[in-house]
Parts: C-alpha cells; structure tokens; sequence
C-alpha cells in the first residue's frame, strides 16, 4: 500500500518576550487528526530540570487530546516534525533541524526519559522523533525588538496510517471469504470458516508450520477438506484474525472491546506480527485514565512491548490516574493481581526517573 502524506502546517504567534512571565505559555490545540491533537509549549525562562538558564527560552511541540482535560498526553504515529521560529518580516528564521544555525540556538534531540520533551510529545511512541529548541532570550529579544515572536510547526505523516474500508467493500470481502474456493476449514464454536492453505502458510509461519509438518488437532482424507478444530478461539476473535491474513485490514467497529486481549493473544499464538503490532497501537491508543490500570494490571504483563507502552501512559498520566475510582479499586484489592508487586515496582522507578 502506497503512502499518501499529507502536511499541516500551524502557525502561533507569541506576544512580546518583554512582557511575559516565568510560566509556561501553551498555544491553543490544533489536530492532525480528531483522535491526534498537538500543542506548542514556551518556557520563557528556561526549565531548571532541563539544566537550562534563566537567559534561556525553551520550546517544543507535545502532544494533548482535544477529549481530555490538558494533561492527559495520548500517543502519536509517524509522524515527523519541524519546529521553525521566525520574526513578524520572516527575515529571520531558525529551523530547528537544521545544521548551520545561529549560535544561540541549540539542538536537543529528544530521547528517553527526560522530564520535558519525549514524556510531553508521546512516553510510548518509539517511532516519532522531535525536536526541542532552546534560545538565548536576550539575543532573541534584539532580533524583535518590540515584535511578537512566530513559532511555526511542520507535520507530516500518512493519511493512510489509519484506513477506514466502506462498508459496501466490507460486505462484499466477507461474501468472498466465506464462498472462496477452499482446502481447509475452520470448525470454531459449531461454525464452520473455509480458507486456503496457501495463503494462510503466506501470511503465518504458524499455519505454514501446521500444514507442512501435520498437526494433531487437524483431520485430512485423501481428496477431502482438511478439518481443523478449534477449542481454545472463539469465532469471532478466529474469523477476525482469518479476515486479516487474507486483507491485511482488522475492522475493529465488530470486534468488542472485551475482545481485543483474546485477539492480541491469538495474534501472538499464531506469530502474526502485524497483527499484534497494530492491536498493541489501537489498545494504546484507547487507554484512559479510567482504563490504563485494569488493562495493566490484568493483562499487560502477558506482552512485554505493552506493558512498557501502558506504563509509560500510566507514569505520564499519573496524577490523574491515582485520582480515579478504577485505580483506587485495584490497589485495595491489589491480592487478586498476580504481577501487582513487579508492576508497582517498575512504574515507582519510572515516576522516579521522571522527576528526578
């Protein structure tokens, strides 16, 4: 599937530096998306955590939800970045990834775990970089004079990342799947699924494993339909994952929330990697502060690249997080959760290093 990339470009203007004080100053939210929304953030005077000045100006980009209440950071996809400032007459512009820049302009490239910058753009997203500028102030202050400062953000990203199939496609692909020339079928919960062996084995090392060496739960005749039975699947987490290895696309409009840890588990079983990366993003990108902790809790210890996703959403979102009924549920009935001690463990050493 080819990329279709669309860009956005925001513009904010900062009031004059002479008058601003020692907080922060946020820009007003602005979406790549409805799920997707994005803020600037000016430290006029620095951040100390950050080893900056008080002669330093910090700004950088993080990402905020429309649906929740500022503070509540979701997680952001492929998307890349420049962070441009520039004066009212655009004769003087800073890029931030740029090379050759003014010197007193300086580069960090955000990583890991610093209090400011990764933790406020996205804890959780691997695969997004950013960039955060920090300016001299005074030298910024004589480039204006009494001119308010532009702060421009570039994204870019693919607007296919997310596709939504008409539902005429949808219906039409299900009729097809279920009246294909097959050569095995699916018995799950009474139902019987049909699909192709060659194209499973394609899609699944799992499958390919299964028709190539034989397998016990599995009935063949000569000239027949291999029979496989299904007792540990249910169907509609078994159909869900057929649809997929034969369109690469998972409808999660008809699967139920309750089922998306069984299909997280099958996708695993089944080694379909894809799968399971692109169910670990949808559940991330679902959690709450209502939510993140029953979710840990009760399954995240089961995938590893979860658990540190959700317990990086759960140390970012932490101060609204410990304020909900759900929360509070859990750690007085924190016997009946097996990883309780080792998941309190890592998210203590993961709020440490965050405020340290």
């Amino acid at each position: 599937m080819s990329l279709r990339v669309k860009n956005i470009c925001f513009e904010w203007e900062v009031p004059t530096l002479d008058n601003l004080e020692n907080k922060p100053i946020l820009s007003p939210i602005f979406h790549t998306r409805p799920e997707h929304g994005w803020r600037l953030r000016i430290d006029p005077f620095g951040i100390k955590s950050n080893n900056d000045s008080e002669e330093d100006i910090s700004v950088f980009l993080y990402a905020s939800n429309g649906n929740h209440s500022d503070g509540f950071y979701g997680s952001k996809h492929d998307f890349k970045t420049k962070l441009i400032l520039y004066t009212p007459e655009r004769s003087h512009r800073l890029e931030v990834e740029k090379e050759e820049i003014p010197d007193y302009l300086q580069i960090q490239k955000v990583r890991g775990q610093c209090k400011q910058g990764y933790f406020y753009f996205s804890y959780f997203n691997r695969r997004l970089e950013c960039y955060r500028a920090k300016c001299n102030r005074s030298k910024i202050q004589e480039e204006l004079g009494e001119s308010p400062l532009y702060v421009e953000v570039q994204l870019s990203y693919d607007g296919l990342a997310q596709p939504v199939l008409p539902r005429a496609l949808i219906q039409t692909l299900d009729s097809l799947f279920l009246t294909l020339d097959s050569d095995v079928e699916f018995e799950v919960d009474g139902e019987i699924l049909p699909s192709r062996k060659d194209i499973l084995a394609e899609r699944s090392d799992y499958f390919r494993a299964m028709f190539q060496d034989g397998f016990q739960e599995g009935q063949s005749v000569p000239g027949e339909k291999t029979r496989v039975i299904v007792t540990d699947v249910e169907y509609p987490v078994f159909s869900a994952v057929l649809w997929y290895l034969y369109t690469g696309f998972i409808d999660f409009n008809r699967i139920p929330e309750s089922a998306l840890q069984d299909l997280l588990r099958v996708a695993d079983m089944y080694q379909i990697n894809d799968l399971k990366t692109a169910l670990e993003d949808y559940i991330v990108e679902g959690l709450s502060p209502e939510t993140v902790g029953a979710e840990l809790f009760e399954s995240g210890s089961d995938f590893p690249d979860l658990k540190d996703q959700m317990l990086g959403f759960l140390a970012e979102n932490f101060d609204k997080v410990r304020e909900t009924k759900e929360f509070n549920h859990i750690l007085e009935n924190h016997g009946q959760y097996k990883e309780f001690g080792s998941v309190m463990k890592d998210l203590l050493g993961m709020l440490k290093v965050a405020r340290e």
